[in-house]
């Protein structure tokens, strides 16, 4: 009986390979467990780009069982490099090194020479050289690459003694952390026939000086009936590009199983051993790593940032409760706080993203609130980063608990200009401290057509062009190189990791957004003050005017959604929880027969509800649910779950896992502990099923607080809102 083969791929390319892979980065990972492999590593043209986006998916699917808690994922980059950068005066003598992070120091010198490659070394392509890789490379290891690489290219030239000069330069310089790597891409094509030359040459060269050997396939798509979508994307992607067409692979350069590796290299069987000992060597979890370069500014009466934080908060507590705060919200900010300062210190950022803030404000004098997941953070209330108190509107903490890894903050900023605002946090925190993220645009299904593709299931998601996320801001102090790897798009400097996948433990992330309304309010009230005399803070407006609830129904003020206003007139009675309600539920599948329900069951009462902490949640919103939050109020308030249990199965649902039994069982035990029946814990079972239909209340109260604040205004300071 044949034994299991431990091989694992170390050269893969991804969508982020731009103009010649289309594999995308869940697949990758998902097909490698598939065929039973232990580990994957990534190692794209020049770029890290997948490197963060493939570590948080190995991270969820180890959290949610799918994946062994062994798997290693691998980071890496595929560096395009020359002897010497000062005498490259063009790429004709790039070549290709495939390098991979051994441990943390690795990890770093990786995200260093990835960045130095765009900053320093960019002409057309990222380029380093060995001056740089003799500077970084503790902690990598290095393998010699495709047929593009230094060794192989030397050998086919002719030039086996200079080959022999480089590989002995390579040992040197990383010891038994160097590999020759040999690819047998078995083809009627010339590509095939030089390989075999090249790995005749590269074996003699390994036995005469003990150089260690693996096998690699420089892995472009995932499947091998996917040879031909991937000849077609490079193709028209090349094309799209202005480049050389008429380059094609060989079809082979897929994710090949462990036995088919094995039985390539039947010969060579320590090309398939060395695979694993090179698995074995890496020791690294870049989701791990703490080391911090946030600095906020903290008095220096108080001993840390933890310290200050807290006294910050609770300051804002009183002045919003008195000395009496009740104890549901003491216990709520001493959750919040624990997230905050437990597993990951985000007190820095939390504080950083407190004092733009206040700069904002004070110095540039403009309106700034809190967005979206903010709303339900009562330490972002009590610090005045919202103005939406979420225990009044029952929202709950999706902000700090929705990842455990980071939480990228997004605020609204009364101005047109967020080029002001840049610029503005480059002069306080040093231009060579701010940079922007990166992201992509995608090639989507009615564009690949229009192209004339064939292949739109395969290609659709690839990688179209880089796109500058423009209201991304990071702030980093302290070798930013070494916390993120850099890139060029354009003239600007960004990360090469996405915005929504950074620690915000090591990097100060921000969403900057213009929202215009924040100015018009904040001038109406200032020209009131000026005319009448008296002083009105937006956050003081009443929110049960009538005057103003009659001109938003009567269609005088016309809401951004405007489909909602025959509904609003069915009703009742109007008060700002409706406005909120109808504006979440419209625009969603089925939303006009959730609405004839909702406002069936406002205007006349009917439903029975299970317990009183049940209708306690529900009743509000007609006996249904709209909101996401209301289903973490059932498993938390009324089955008794914690913030993580709710939070995993909420996960769980939402990544659609098939197999929901064990989750489903413990639901359903929590259910007859509390005294529910059968019908009742299956009517609650349907409704998180259909907890991704549901609206986030956090983002719509904030919005819609905005629009009433801007309708009051009109119906009660008409002519001053005229003016504006």
């Amino acid at each position: 009986m044949n034994s299991k083969v431990n091989f694992s791929h170390l050269y893969v390319h991804s969508i982020y390979s731009e103009i010649d892979a289309i594999c995308k980065p869940d697949e990758l990972i998902r097909r490698s467990v598939e065929l039973g492999m232990n580990a994957i590593a990534i190692t794209d043209h020049g770029s890290m780009k997948a490197v963060l986006e493939m570590a948080r998916f190995v991270q969820k699917q180890k959290e949610r069982g799918r994946i062994d808690a062994s798997f290693k994922f691998i980071p890496g980059t595929e560096a395009y490099i020359v002897e010497d950068l000062e005498s490259a005066s063009d790429n004709s003598s790039v070549r290709h090194l495939v390098l991979l992070a051994k441990s943390e120091v690795g990890y770093r010198n990786l995200c260093r020479l990835s960045s130095l490659g765009y900053l320093e070394g960019f002409s057309r392509i990222p380029r380093i050289d060995h001056k740089m890789l003799e500077k970084y490379h503790e902690g990598i290891i290095a393998c010699s690459a495709c047929l593009g690489g230094e060794i192989p290219r030397l050998i086919i030239d002719g030039r086996e003694d200079e080959a022999e000069k480089v590989l002995l330069w390579y040992m040197n310089l990383f010891g038994d952390d160097f590999y020759i790597e040999m690819q047998r891409h078995i083809s009627d094509t010339e590509t095939y026939r030089t390989q075999q030359y090249v790995n005749e040459v590269l074996l003699r060269l390994a036995n005469r000086h003990g150089a260690n050997i693996i096998a690699t396939n420089d892995v472009h798509f995932i499947n091998a009936e996917d040879a031909d979508a991937q000849d077609e994307f490079m193709n028209f992607s090349r094309k799209y590009k202005k480049l050389c067409a008429d380059v094609h692979y060989t079809g082979q350069e897929y994710l090949k199983s462990p036995e088919e590796m094995a039985e390539l290299f039947a010969d060579i069987p320590e090309a398939i051993y060395n695979v694993q000992e090179i698995v074995d060597k890496v020791d690294v979890d870049i989701l791990s790593l703490h080391d911090s370069c946030l600095e906020a500014p903290v008095p220096k009466d108080f001993e840390n940032s933890k310290e200050y934080l807290k006294f910050l908060v609770m300051q804002g507590a009183m002045a919003h409760y008195g000395k009496t705060i009740p104890a549901e919200v003491l216990n709520r900010i001493d959750e919040e706080m624990r997230y905050l300062t437990e597993n990951k210190n985000f007190a820095d950022y939390i504080l950083l993203v407190y004092d733009i803030y206040k700069s904002i404000r004070i110095e540039l004098g403009l309106q700034v609130r809190g967005r979206g997941f903010m709303n339900g953070s009562l330490v972002c209330h009590f610090l005045h980063l919202t103005d939406v108190d979420p225990i009044k509107y029952g929202l709950t903490n999706l902000l700090f608990f929705k990842d455990a890894n980071h939480l990228p903050i997004a605020l609204e900023i009364g101005i047109d200009d967020i080029g002001k605002i840049r610029r503005y946090l480059a002069e306080k925190y040093g231009s060579e401290n701010l940079i922007g993220a990166f992201s992509f645009v995608p090639w989507k299904e009615n564009s690949l057509k229009n192209n004339g593709i064939n292949n739109i299931e395969i290609l659709e998601g690839t990688v179209r062009q880089d796109w500058i996320s423009y209201s991304s801001v990071l702030i980093c102090a302290n070798d930013m190189m070494s916390k993120l790897p850099l890139c060029r798009v354009g003239d600007n400097i960004v990360s090469q990791y996405k915005m929504d996948e950074i620690d915000c433990s090591e990097v100060c992330a921000i969403g900057i957004y213009n929202e215009d309304k924040l100015s018009r309010i904040d001038e109406i009230l200032k020209q009131i003050k000026d005319k009448n005399g008296y002083d009105i803070r937006a956050e003081d407006i009443p929110m049960n005017d009538k005057a103003t609830f009659d001109l938003i129904c009567s269609g005088d003020y016309l809401l951004p959604v405007e489909s909602i206003m025959p509904y609003l007139k069915q009703l009742n009675r109007v008060t700002f929880n409706e406005l909120v309600d109808l504006w979440a539920v419209a625009g969603r599948p089925q939303w006009k027969q959730i609405v004839a329900e909702y406002i069936a069951e406002k205007n006349n009462p009917q439903k029975m509800y299970p317990s009183p902490a049940v209708e306690a949640i529900f009743k509000p919103t007609g006996g249904m649910p709209l909101y996401r939050e209301q289903l973490f109020q059932l498993l938390i308030d009324v089955l008794g779950y914690n913030s993580n249990m709710a939070l995993k199965l909420y996960n769980d649902i939402l990544d659609s896992i098939d197999d929901l039994q064990f989750q489903k069982e413990e639901f359903v035990r929590k259910g007859l502990e509390r005294g529910f029946c059968a019908e009742s814990i299956d009517e609650f079972w349907e409704m998180l099923k259909r907890w991704e239909n549901l609206a986030m209340k956090s983002v719509y109260v904030s919005d819609c607080m905005l629009e009433y604040r801007l309708a009051y205004l009109k119906a009660n300071y008409y002519e001053f809102f005229v003016e504006n």
